[in-house]
């Protein structure tokens, strides 16, 4: 059984990060240390992100219909930085 993780998306929530934010695309995002890329968003206070998925050979995944990409969420200490500041 997987925990429930609660998944506020809140633009006006410092800790919430998503592409689409207004911010700086030009962000690197880590969880639990480890560098994480194909991200859509993440908060930082609640400890998840969502990223885009990939199979084994590196290539993105798109769902049974093939009109949208299939997502992970991922849970565990969230890091955000942009231009070398911890946000």
């Amino acid at each position: 059984m997987s925990a429930v993780v609660k998944q506020t998306r809140d633009f006006s929530d410092p800790d919430y990060h998503a592409w689409n934010d207004g911010r700086s695309r030009n962000r690197m995002v880590y969880l639990n240390g480890e560098e994480i890329n194909n991200v859509r968003e993440a908060h930082v206070r609640e400890g998840w992100l969502v990223k885009t998925a990939k199979d084994a050979d590196g290539n993105l995944v798109l769902n049974e219909a093939r009109d949208e990409f299939v997502v992970e969420t991922l849970t565990g200490s969230v890091q955000v930085v942009l231009n070398g500041e911890v946000l």
